[in-house]
C-alpha cells in the first residue's frame, strides 16, 4: 500500500502524504484519488502523436519489430537486435495493426505508473496540488523518455519505496511480480532488463527472510516468466541460446563500434553533469536514509549504483546525454523530502536546466512545453484507433502514408513480386508499406549494426544458404561529411552513420552479396537485386603489410579484370584493458582515409575483409556503383592519428569472381526514381 502508516517500517523517517478531506479519508480513498490524478496527467502529458509516419534509420526498425510480431520471425537465429521479441511493445505509433494496440497499452501503462510514483514522492513536501503541477511539468518536459527506459525508473523507484518502508508487498507479489517485470524488460530491450533483473534482485535479497531462499524463488519466477512470454510471443525453446548471444554480442559491439557520440570538447561539460548529478543522487539517498539500518541503507544504495551505472552507459556510450537528466530528474523524487521544500524544487529546476542543454533542439521548443491540446488530441486518437473496428482500417493509413514517402517505382515493384526481400542499408519499413512483398531479412537487418564479426558472419552466412533472400532492395541516399554533400571530384557514396564508410559496414556480408546477387533494376534512389547460381571462388594472397598506424599504406592492384581485392586489418581489436574500458565505456575511435576523405572504421570488422576493388561485371550502374577501385588506405587511431603508434598488419587478398552458372536476365534500367 502506499503511504499509510502501517507499511512503513519502524526505524522509516518518510513523512506521510497530506491527507485530502471528505471521501479520501481512507486508505484506498486516497489511492483512488491519487491513481485518478495521475491518469489525468498522463493524458495531458501524452509524449506520442497521433500519426507520425517518418521514414529513415530508427523509424525502420521501429516497423521491423512490428513485423516481427506479427509474422513471427524467429529471434535470434532469423533476427538479432537489442530488441527482442517484445520490443514492439515501445512503439504505439503509428498505428499498423494489432501489435500496436498492445503497444498503446503498454507504454500507457507505464507512464501511467511513472506519473503515479512522482505524484506520491512529491505530495511528501508538496500540498496535492503543487504536486499535481510538477508532476504534469516533468512529464512535460520529460517526456521523451522511451518506455522501456521509463520502466527501468518505475522499477527503481518502486524498489527505493520498498527499501524505505513506504510500499509494504507479500513477499508472493513482490518476488512473482518482480519476476514478470524482468521477463517483459529482457525480452523487451535486453540491456535495460538486465538492469531492472540487477535491481529486482537486490530488492528481494534485502526483503524476503532468508535471503537465499528468497533469491531462489526470484530467479525461479524470472525464468519461468521469461520462458512462457518467449512461448507466448511465438519463439521456440531452440532459439534460446542464440538470442541470447546474439544479443550480447550486440550489445557489447554497440560500445565498439558507435565510438565517442559525446565528441569533445563541445560536450565535456555531460561529463562534469553526470558528476554532479551522481553525486546529487546519492547525497540525497544518504541523507533518506540517516536511519536507516546499515545493511538496508547499502542495499539502497546498491540499486541506486546500478541506475547511475545504466544513465552511465545511456548519457556517455549510447550518446543520448538528455536520458540522463531525465532519469535523475525522476529518480531524485522519492529522496526530495529529506531536504525539504525548497531544496527539492531547485534541485529539480537544476536538473531540468541541464536537460534543456542536453536536450536535441528539435525537443526543447518552449511552445512544445505548453501545447497541451496535441497532446490530449493525440492520445484521444491513439485510443479511437485502437478500438477493434478502427485497427485495420488505421494501419491502412499508414502503409499509404509511407507508401507515399518511398514512391517505389512500378517496375521496381514488379522485379520484387512475390519473392523473398531484404532490404539494405536499413530501411525495412518498405515492407511494411508494401504488404505483398514477403519481408525475409539477413539477421542483422540493419548492416550498419553488425558490429562484431560474429554478426557479420551471420548475415554472410545466409547468404550462402539455399534459403537466401530472392531479392534484396537498396535504397540509395546521397552522403554528406559533416552535413556537407559530397564534393566534386569525390566517388559517389551512399550514406552511413556515424561518418562511417558505406562499403566497409558489415564486409563479409557484403562481399557475399556482390558475389552472388546481380543488379536486375536500377535507378537513383531504389536498385533491385536478384540472387544468381554464382559464387565467387576462394581468397587468394595478394600481399601482407606491416606498418604503424597513420602510415599510408598502398593497396596492390587486383590480378585481373574479374577479381576482387579485400584486406583484412589486424591490430585494431585492442587487447585486455581495452576490452574492460569498451565494457565500463566504450572502446577508443579508429579512423580510415579513403579518397582523401576520414572515416570511422568499426574495430569489430576490420579483419573481416574491408573491399578495395571491385570487377565492373558486379558493380552495377551509378549511384549503387562501388566506383574505381581504392589505390592506398590509411589506418588511424583517433581523429587526429595521434594517439597510438601501434602497429599493424594489412593482409591483401584477391577473391576470384567465377562466372554466373543460372539466374536472372541480363539487367535492365529504370528511368524510375
Amino acid at each position: 500500500m502506499l503511504n499509510g502508516s502501517d507499511a512503513r517500517g519502524r526505524w522509516s523517517r518518510v513523512p506521510s502524504a497530506p491527507v485530502v478531506r471528505g471521501v479520501t479519508d481512507s486508505p484506498a480513498g486516497r489511492i483512488a484519488l491519487i491513481v485518478a490524478l495521475a491518469a489525468v496527467v498522463t493524458l495531458l502529458a501524452w509524449p506520442f502523436s497521433y500519426r507520425p509516419v517518418p521514414t529513415g534509420l530508427d523509424p525502420s526498425w521501429r516497423q521491423a519489430l512490428h513485423m516481427a510480431a506479427q509474422e513471427g520471425i524467429r529471434f535470434g537465429s532469423d533476427l538479432v537486435f537489442t530488441y527482442g521479441p517484445l520490443g514492439f511493445l515501445s512503439v504505439p505509433t503509428p498505428p499498423v495493426g494489432w501489435t500496436s494496440v498492445l503497444a498503446l497499452i503498454a507504454s500507457g501503462l507505464v507512464y501511467l505508473a511513472l506519473v503515479l510514483l512522482m505524484l506520491d514522492g512529491l505530495r511528501r513536501f508538496l500540498p496535492l496540488w503543487g504536486a499535481v503541477v510538477i508532476a504534469l511539468v516533468a512529464a512535460r518536459v520529460f517526456a521523451n523518455l522511451p518506455p522501456y527506459e521509463a520502466l527501468q525508473v518505475v522499477v527503481f523507484i518502486l524498489s527505493v519505496n520498498i527499501l524505505l518502508g513506504v510500499v509494504r508487498l507479500p513477499t508472493a507479489v513482490l518476488v512473482v511480480g518482480g519476476g514478470l517485470l524482468v521477463g517483459v524488460a529482457l525480452l523487451g530491450k535486453l540491456n535495460v532488463g538486465v538492469f531492472v533483473a540487477a535491481m529486482v534482485g537486490v530488492t528481494v535479497v534485502s526483503m524476503v527472510r532468508p535471503w537465499p531462499k528468497g533469491l531462489l524463488a526470484y530467479l525461479a519466477a524470472a525464468s519461468f516468466s521469461l520462458l512462457g512470454l518467449w512461448l507466448l510471443t511465438g519463439q521456440t525453446l531452440e532459439d534460446i541460446p542464440t538470442f541470447i548471444g546474439h544479443s550480447v554480442e550486440t550489445i557489447s559491439g554497440y560500445s565498439q563500434a558507435m565510438g565517442l557520440d559525446i565528441e569533445p570538447p563541445r560536450y565535456h561539460w555531460i561529463y562534469v553533469a553526470f558528476a554532479i548529478v551522481a553525486a546529487t543522487l546519492v547525497w540525497y539517498a544518504l541523507r533518506a536514509t540517516r536511519d536507516v539500518p546499515r545493511a538496508r541503507r547499502l542495499q539502497l544504495l546498491t540499486v541506486l549504483a546500478i541506475l547511475l551505472f545504466a544513465m552511465w552507459k545511456t548519457a556517455l556510450a549510447r550518446g543520448f546525454p538528455a536520458y540522463m537528466f531525465v532519469t535523475a530528474g525522476l529518480a531524485a523524487i522519492p529522496f526530495l523530502w529529506s531536504a525539504g521544500r525548497g531544496a527539492a524544487l531547485a534541485t529539480l529546476a537544476a536538473i531540468w536546466i541541464g536537460y534543456l542543454g542536453a536536450a536535441p533542439a528539435a525537443t526543447t521548443s518552449p511552445t512544445g512545453y505548453f501545447d497541451v491540446p496535441s497532446s490530449v488530441r493525440s492520445a484521444v486518437l491513439l485510443g479511437r484507433a485502437a478500438l477493434p473496428w478502427r485497427v485495420e482500417r488505421e494501419a491502412d493509413l499508414t502503409r499509404q502514408a509511407l507508401r507515399d514517402r518511398y514512391d517505389l517505382p512500378a517496375d521496381v515493384i514488379g522485379s520484387i513480386g512475390d519473392r523473398n526481400l531484404h532490404i539494405d542499408p536499413w530501411e525495412a519499413g518498405v515492407a511494411q508499406a508494401y504488404p505483398d512483398f514477403r519481408w525475409q531479412p539477413l539477421p542483422v537487418f540493419q548492416s550498419y549494426s553488425a558490429y562484431t564479426a560474429a554478426l557479420d558472419e551471420l548475415n554472410a552466412e545466409r547468404l550462402r544458404r539455399d534459403d537466401r533472400p530472392e531479392r534484396i532492395l537498396r535504397e540509395f541516399t546521397p552522403w554528406t561529411f559533416l552535413g556537407v554533400a559530397r564534393p566534386p571530384g569525390v566517388r559517389t557514396l551512399a550514406q552511413a552513420i556515424d561518418a562511417r564508410f558505406y562499403w566497409f559496414d558489415s564486409p563479409a556480408a557484403t562481399l557475399e552479396r556482390l558475389c552472388r546477387y546481380e543488379q536486375l533494376v536500377s535507378g537513383d534512389r531504389w536498385q533491385v537485386l536478384g540472387a544468381t547460381g554464382r559464387q565467387c571462388g576462394a581468397p587468394v594472397p595478394l600481399q601482407t603489410i606491416k606498418a604503424r598506424a597513420g602510415e599510408p599504406v598502398v593497396v596492390p592492384a587486383p590480378p585481373s579484370e574479374n577479381d576482387f581485392v579485400i584486406v583484412r586489418v589486424h591490430g585494431v581489436e585492442g587487447g585486455l584493458l581495452d576490452r574492460i574500458r569498451t565494457a565500463l565505456w566504450e572502446a577508443g575511435e579508429w579512423y580510415i582515409t579513403v579518397d582523401g576523405r576520414d572515416f570511422r572504421l568499426v574495430p569489430g570488422t576490420a579483419d573481416q575483409g574491408l573491399l578495395l576493388a571491385v570487377p565492373a561485371a558486379a558493380q552495377g550502374s551509378e549511384p549503387f556503383a562501388f566506383g574505381p577501385r581504392i589505390d592506398s588506405i590509411t589506418v588511424s587511431a583517433g581523429k587526429n592519428g595521434r594517439e597510438s603508434d601501434e602497429t599493424l598488419t594489412y593482409e591483401f587478398l584477391a577473391v576470384p569472381m567465377a562466372p554466373r552458372s543460372s539466374g536472372p536476365s541480363a539487367p535492365t534500367l529504370s528511368a524510375g526514381r
